[in-house]
């Protein structure tokens, strides 16, 4: 995968996902980040643009790429014993906020979320197996390179996985449009899992079911809802200052 956006490359490069630096233009900004890569020993390739448009498919740039390292896709197995792990980890903290995206499909939506996620400290995000955004070239740099700091993990039945965190520990609330006003009620749960559904169809009714609260947030337009990227950061907000954890 190839990314372009400068901001996305200089984290990964930070974050030694870096594997080669393709650098067609001479600017300012290239000289910065072709300063990083030498000190992550990225092979630095000088290219003509001609050149490079056509590796990137024509792809809009400003003169560099980066190629980044190939990862591993872990199996469902392997997850499983992740998310395992986890939980017992986070059992034994006092404060612990989880983030679950049931069939978030649009990736600037998803990378908009993973940057709202990495600024809040959020402890894990959770996405599903199927109609989901992928982590991608878009994801990265709509999350401006922050979707490589935050611990994701994906799992195949959103409820089963809520029926975990429950007997962790975990309260569950739901962002649903005939919820609660998210400013009307006392939020004081040490472990919190929010959920947030489908730009098109929101949560699965089963799993606003499960939930503990369905909470909504308080507007006053002629629009009904908000965008999903736009309603996870109010709601993480609103929740963290509740409890002091801003």
């Amino acid at each position: 995968m190839y990314i372009t956006h400068a901001n996305s490359i200089i984290e990964s490069i930070k974050n030694n996902k870096g594997f080669e630096l393709y650098i067609s233009k001479k600017s300012s900004k290239t000289i910065e980040i072709e300063k990083l890569a030498k000190t992550q020993n990225i092979k630095i390739i000088r290219i003509s643009t001609n050149d490079l448009d056509k590796i990137l498919k024509n792809k809009d740039h400003r003169g560099f790429a980066l190629k980044l390292k190939p990862e591993k896709n872990k199996n469902a197995k392997t997850q499983t014993k992740d998310f395992e792990n986890l939980l017992e980890t986070f059992k034994k903290k006092e404060n612990a906020f989880i983030l679950l995206l049931d069939e978030i499909e649009d990736p600037q939506n998803f990378g908009a979320i993973l940057r709202t996620a990495e600024q809040f400290s959020i402890d894990l995000v959770i996405t599903t197996q199927k109609r989901s955004a992928k982590d991608n070239s878009t994801v990265l740099r709509t999350s401006s390179g922050a979707s490589q700091y935050v611990k994701k993990i994906t799992v195949a039945n959103i409820n089963n996985t809520i029926n975990l965190l429950k007997n962790s520990g975990f309260w569950i609330y739901t962002g649903d449009i005939k919820g609660q006003d998210i400013n009307k009620i006392k939020i004081n749960d040490k472990k919190i899992a929010l959920i947030l559904g489908n730009e098109g169809k929101g949560v699965h009714k089963l799993i606003k079911e499960n939930s503990d609260f369905l909470i909504r947030i308080p507007t006053s337009g002629k629009i009904d809802s908000l965008n999903v990227s736009v309603s996870t950061g109010i709601l993480i907000f609103e929740i963290k200052r509740q409890l002091n954890l801003l």
